[in-house]
């Protein structure tokens, strides 16, 4: 499946749900009396440049929140998310970790011995840089997709520290959502980024439901 057939998938998909809850789909904002006013849904998911080349190379990451509003009245879509993170020189240390868990996750396309040079390094970005060194021609980044399970943010939050936007709308809906979304991007691996997962109570429903429909996938937590 090339990325742009995904990407329009997911564009159908999300557009579905805006018409739902009466969201601008330019904005990403509710309508002005909307008690979720204060709220927007700032990005679509970041779809890696080579994810849809190789099903088996397929990494997606599940956060908690974005955090950050990060273009005020208007939603991120793929290409500039993608710029974001697969064209610049130095990441942060949670792009570092995300690139360095694919590389150990993709580990059959190094040598045993690349293998052993590569956990010699103490840290994320140490690993992430030595791995560009020894494979020049493989961007780990490349190969992942990136969504959030908490769909909203603050309108111009800059911040993403804390847990400001971690808040439903709705439960069911967003969880559907999620499900759909995982079930068209179609990952090999499924790696949820926080254990602050398992103590919502909506997690393990939820997770069990990803399991049934995604049984090709690993799953980590």
């Amino acid at each position: 499946m090339k990325s742009n057939i995904i990407e329009k998938k997911i564009i159908n998909l999300y557009k579905k749900f805006f018409r739902k809850f009466k969201i601008n789909k330019k904005s990403g904002n509710f309508l002005p009396e909307s008690r979720w006013s204060f709220l927007k849904f700032p990005t679509y998911p970041l779809i890696g440049s080579k994810y849809s080349q190789d099903k088996n190379k397929r990494v997606l990451f599940i956060g908690l929140e974005i955090g950050r509003d990060e273009k005020p009245n208007e939603i991120m879509g793929f290409d500039e998310k993608r710029k974001l993170i697969e064209n610049k020189n130095k990441q942060s240390p949670h792009v570092y970790g995300m690139g360095v868990i694919t590389i150990f996750l993709l580990k059959n396309i190094f040598t045993k011995q690349e293998l052993d040079q590569l956990c010699r390094h103490k840290t994320y970005k140490e690993t992430f840089n030595f791995a560009k060194k020894i494979k020049p021609n493989f961007n780990p980044l490349s190969h992942i997709a990136m969504t959030n399970c908490y769909k909203f943010v603050t309108k111009e939050r800059e911040s993403r520290l804390g847990s400001k936007d971690i808040k439903h709308i709705s439960i069911d809906a967003e969880c559907n959502l999620l499900i759909d979304e995982i079930k068209i991007l179609c990952p090999k691996y499924l790696v949820f980024e926080s254990k602050s997962f398992i103590k919502d109570k909506w997690f393990k429903p939820l997770l069990s439901e990803i399991k049934k429909k995604n049984k090709n996938t690993n799953i980590y937590i």
